[in-house]
């Protein structure tokens, strides 16, 4: 995915340049030639990059409300965040979370730990649905990480890398264990 980015950077600076044919062709070439590897900023953006997609795709509704009631970014003052947790509808998945849109316009977890002196991705982690491909693979990941210790472990480690996932304890527990239940 950030190899795709890096590709559509390059194609939006070539368009903005206008090359002739000989040129563009040479740049092309040279390009394939001087290969870089990905960068971790590229991967980071990648990242969020799906992270906005799958938001959008399962949270539509609640991402609207949201950026309708928001205009800089993020919740300064207390009532206009009891104004926008009104507005959610309580059957919403996202009800009790407190969420708001951070600056790249990704959901995340609002609450009382703003003014904390902690990692921003800890205070407020990622909001991700229960059911998709990409959730099963970040599942996958965490619990190869924690060397198949178990769904508690891998639920914690998820939360630790800054995800929260709707219904996590459920999901972590569903998503099968390497290890048999006895």
């Amino acid at each position: 995915m950030a190899v795709c980015f890096r590709f559509k950077c390059l194609l939006k600076e070539r368009r903005i340049q206008k090359p002739t044919e000989v040129q563009s062709s040479r740049s092309v070439e040279d390009s394939a030639s001087s290969y870089q590897p990905v960068k971790m900023e590229e991967i980071g953006h990648a990242e969020m990059a799906i992270i906005r997609c799958l938001q959008h795709e399962h949270f539509k509704e609640e991402i609207k409300t949201l950026s309708m009631l928001q205009m800089n970014g993020e919740f300064t003052d207390r009532r206009r965040a009891k104004q926008c947790h009104l507005n959610l509808k309580k059957c919403s998945s996202l009800y009790r979370l407190d969420p708001y849109l951070d600056a790249n316009d990704i959901l995340r977890v609002g609450g009382r730990l703003r003014r904390a002196n902690m990692p921003e991705f800890s205070k407020h982690p990622v909001i991700l649905p229960r059911r998709s491909h990409i959730i099963d693979l970040i599942l996958q990941y965490c619990h190869q990480a924690t060397k198949h210790q178990g769904s508690g472990m891998s639920h914690n480690e998820v939360r630790q890398r800054g995800y929260w996932i709707i219904g996590g304890t459920l999901v972590v527990s569903s998503a099968g264990s390497c290890v048999p239940h006895l």
